[in-house]
Protein backbone atom coordinates (compact mmCIF):
# COMPACT_ATOMS: atom_id res chain seq x y z
CA UNK A 1 0.00 0.00 0.00
CA UNK A 2 2.83 2.37 0.87
CA UNK A 3 4.46 1.74 -2.53
CA UNK A 4 1.15 2.45 -4.24
CA UNK A 5 0.83 5.81 -2.47
CA UNK A 6 4.40 6.77 -3.35
CA UNK A 7 3.90 5.76 -7.01
CA UNK A 8 0.59 7.66 -7.15
CA UNK A 9 2.26 10.76 -5.70
CA UNK A 10 5.06 10.65 -8.30
CA UNK A 11 2.51 10.17 -11.11
CA UNK A 12 0.51 13.16 -9.86
CA UNK A 13 3.63 15.33 -9.64
CA UNK A 14 4.67 14.22 -13.14
CA UNK A 15 1.25 15.10 -14.52
CA UNK A 16 1.35 18.53 -12.89
CA UNK A 17 4.82 19.23 -14.27
CA UNK A 18 3.89 18.10 -17.78
CA UNK A 19 0.73 20.23 -17.61
CA UNK A 20 2.98 23.26 -17.19
CA UNK A 21 4.40 22.53 -20.66
CA UNK A 22 0.93 23.17 -22.02
CA UNK A 23 0.97 26.80 -20.88
CA UNK A 24 2.30 28.34 -24.10
CA UNK A 25 1.76 31.94 -22.96
CA UNK A 26 2.40 33.48 -19.55
CA UNK A 27 0.82 36.87 -18.85
CA UNK A 28 1.96 39.44 -16.30
CA UNK A 29 0.31 42.73 -15.34
CA UNK A 30 1.42 46.11 -14.06
CA UNK A 31 0.17 49.68 -14.01
CA UNK A 32 1.52 53.16 -14.38
CA UNK A 33 -0.20 56.42 -13.40
CA UNK A 34 -0.76 58.95 -16.18
CA UNK A 35 -2.60 61.44 -13.96
CA UNK A 36 -4.76 61.43 -10.84
CA UNK A 37 -7.75 60.27 -12.92
CA UNK A 38 -6.02 58.04 -15.51
CA UNK A 39 -3.67 55.08 -15.51
CA UNK A 40 -2.12 52.70 -17.99
CA UNK A 41 -2.51 48.94 -17.56
CA UNK A 42 0.45 47.07 -19.05
CA UNK A 43 -0.16 43.44 -20.01
CA UNK A 44 2.96 41.50 -20.94
CA UNK A 45 2.82 38.15 -22.71
CA UNK A 46 5.83 35.84 -22.68
CA UNK A 47 5.36 33.25 -25.42
CA UNK A 48 7.20 29.94 -25.31
CA UNK A 49 9.64 29.23 -28.18
CA UNK A 50 7.93 27.97 -31.32
CA UNK A 51 4.46 29.14 -30.22
CA UNK A 52 2.35 31.90 -31.78
CA UNK A 53 -0.09 34.11 -29.88
CA UNK A 54 -2.77 35.30 -32.28
CA UNK A 55 -3.48 39.06 -32.46
CA UNK A 56 -6.73 40.94 -31.83
CA UNK A 57 -7.69 41.61 -35.44
CA UNK A 58 -7.97 38.01 -36.71
CA UNK A 59 -11.20 36.46 -37.94
CA UNK A 60 -12.84 33.61 -36.03
CA UNK A 61 -11.68 31.95 -32.83
CA UNK A 62 -7.96 32.44 -33.53
CA UNK A 63 -7.78 35.86 -31.99
CA UNK A 64 -6.96 37.68 -28.81
CA UNK A 65 -9.69 39.45 -26.85
CA UNK A 66 -9.49 41.68 -23.79
CA UNK A 67 -12.58 42.44 -21.74
CA UNK A 68 -12.98 44.63 -18.69
CA UNK A 69 -16.16 44.35 -16.60
CA UNK A 70 -17.69 47.52 -15.20
CA UNK A 71 -16.38 48.61 -11.86
CA UNK A 72 -17.27 51.36 -9.41
CA UNK A 73 -13.62 52.45 -9.17
CA UNK A 74 -12.38 52.31 -12.76
CA UNK A 75 -13.36 51.92 -16.40
CA UNK A 76 -11.48 51.14 -19.62
CA UNK A 77 -10.92 53.93 -22.15
CA UNK A 78 -10.69 53.12 -25.86
CA UNK A 79 -9.46 49.64 -26.77
CA UNK A 80 -6.35 47.69 -25.80
CA UNK A 81 -3.41 48.63 -28.00
CA UNK A 82 -0.90 46.18 -29.39
CA UNK A 83 2.29 46.52 -31.42
CA UNK A 84 2.33 45.66 -35.11
CA UNK A 85 1.93 41.86 -35.36
CA UNK A 86 3.67 39.47 -37.71
CA UNK A 87 1.47 37.92 -40.39
CA UNK A 88 1.38 34.89 -42.63
CA UNK A 89 -1.07 32.66 -44.47
CA UNK A 90 -2.49 29.83 -42.39
CA UNK A 91 -1.83 26.57 -44.24
CA UNK A 92 -5.04 24.92 -43.00
CA UNK A 93 -7.55 27.69 -43.72
CA UNK A 94 -5.69 29.76 -46.33
CA UNK A 95 -6.53 32.92 -44.34
CA UNK A 96 -4.11 35.69 -43.43
CA UNK A 97 -3.38 35.49 -39.68
CA UNK A 98 -1.70 38.03 -37.44
CA UNK A 99 0.34 36.81 -34.50
CA UNK A 100 3.13 37.50 -32.02
CA UNK A 101 6.17 35.46 -31.05
CA UNK A 102 8.47 35.51 -28.00
CA UNK A 103 7.39 38.62 -26.06
CA UNK A 104 4.71 41.28 -26.56
CA UNK A 105 3.35 44.18 -24.50
CA UNK A 106 -0.27 45.40 -24.64
CA UNK A 107 -1.55 48.63 -23.11
CA UNK A 108 -4.97 49.71 -21.85
CA UNK A 109 -5.79 53.23 -20.67
CA UNK A 110 -8.26 53.40 -17.79
CA UNK A 111 -10.12 56.13 -15.95
CA UNK A 112 -9.98 55.96 -12.17
CA UNK A 113 -12.12 57.58 -9.49
CA UNK A 114 -9.63 57.27 -6.64
CA UNK A 115 -5.84 57.26 -6.24
CA UNK A 116 -5.89 53.57 -5.26
CA UNK A 117 -8.06 51.42 -7.55
CA UNK A 118 -8.64 47.72 -8.03
CA UNK A 119 -8.85 46.80 -11.76
CA UNK A 120 -10.15 43.52 -13.18
CA UNK A 121 -10.08 42.07 -16.66
CA UNK A 122 -10.17 38.94 -18.73
CA UNK A 123 -8.01 37.71 -21.61
CA UNK A 124 -9.22 35.16 -24.14
CA UNK A 125 -6.49 33.90 -26.45
CA UNK A 126 -5.54 31.20 -28.94
CA UNK A 127 -1.99 29.99 -29.44
CA UNK A 128 -0.45 27.47 -31.82
CA UNK A 129 2.75 25.61 -32.49
CA UNK A 130 2.66 23.85 -35.84
CA UNK A 131 -0.52 21.75 -35.94
CA UNK A 132 -1.00 22.02 -32.16
CA UNK A 133 -3.65 24.69 -31.47
CA UNK A 134 -4.70 25.62 -27.94
CA UNK A 135 -7.67 27.79 -27.27
CA UNK A 136 -9.51 29.84 -26.94
CA UNK A 137 -8.24 29.93 -23.37
CA UNK A 138 -9.76 32.48 -20.98
CA UNK A 139 -7.77 33.91 -18.07
CA UNK A 140 -9.14 36.40 -15.52
CA UNK A 141 -6.74 38.88 -13.93
CA UNK A 142 -6.77 41.68 -11.40
CA UNK A 143 -4.34 44.21 -10.05
CA UNK A 144 -4.15 47.19 -7.75
CA UNK A 145 -3.56 50.51 -9.54
CA UNK A 146 -1.64 52.96 -7.36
Amino acid sequence: MKRYLILSTFCLIGNLLSAQDYQPVNFSYSSSRISLKEALIIITADIKPGWRLYAQNNIGPMKLEFSYPSSTGSSALDSTTEPLPLNSTDETTGLQVNYFKDHVVFQQRIRTKTALTFFRGQISFTASKGDNVMGPITIPFSLMVR
